[in-house]
């Protein structure tokens, strides 16, 4: 895990913050063309919604790497399921919420489907 998976973990962590304050405003990045409102940006040149996307696809490459067979479970689930499970709750109510506002003529993100099964490979170990 590079330096760019801190920052992005860093900077989702305010994202989460804001979340369970009642700020479900980052949903907004995700389903409309034009951001609802100017974000700072982070030390990694991102925004706060690109740097939760930066980990919501990061964690999608983990999950394929997994069904792929390309890593071992285990090596992962002891490297990353104690990152994962500090934003378990956050993406599941994440994605809820996108599931909600998400247009009907858009195609589904992977991370909509590939983060429950990742959660179900954290869980087995």
């Amino acid at each position: 895990m590079g330096r760019d998976f801190w920052i992005a973990r860093a900077q989702t962590w305010q994202v989460l913050a804001a979340w369970r304050q009642g700020d479900r405003s980052i949903v907004g990045f995700f389903v409309s063309e034009m951001p609802p409102q100017p974000e700072d940006v982070a030390a990694n040149g991102l925004t706060p919604h690109q740097n939760l996307s930066w980990l919501l696809h990061f964690y999608v490459a983990v999950e394929s790497s997994v069904r792929a067979g390309l890593v071992d479970e285990q090596f992962i689930t002891d490297l990353l399921q104690p990152h994962y499970q500090f934003y378990e709750e956050f993406f599941s109510e994440f994605r809820a919420e996108y599931r909600i506002h998400m247009p009907a003529d858009r195609r589904e993100p992977s991370w909509l489907t590939a983060l429950p099964r990742l959660e179900r490979v954290f869980n087995e170990h």
